[in-house]
């Protein structure tokens, strides 16, 4: 993606940083409610509520924010480097 070595280290996430940071924060935060005295049904309702709400919202962000068609050169050129590149270099590895 950039000419420079270095910069591009930047632009690479590997698939397992979401798991790494996302699991472990998913699972404190269910232990934190059980521990708060939620009932055990409850967070796992909650919970996944949660994932069903935020995966149909991330969707909807995703194809109406991400995918608008800019009218300015400006805005061409901010939206590809907003989101654009994530198009350009799907597998950049």
């Amino acid at each position: 993606m950039f000419e420079s070595d270095w910069l591009d280290i930047f632009s690479r996430t590997p698939w397992w940083t979401v798991p790494l940071i996302w699991v472990p924060a998913s699972a404190a935060m269910f232990g934190w409610s059980i521990w708060s005295g939620a009932p055990v049904f409850g967070a796992i309702v909650a919970a996944l509520v949660g994932w069903l709400v935020w995966t149909f919202t991330e969707y909807s962000l995703h194809r109406t924010v991400f995918h608008w068609t800019p009218k300015a050169s400006w805005g061409a050129r901010f939206h590809f480097l907003v989101h654009g590149v994530h198009h350009q270099w799907v597998r950049d590895r």
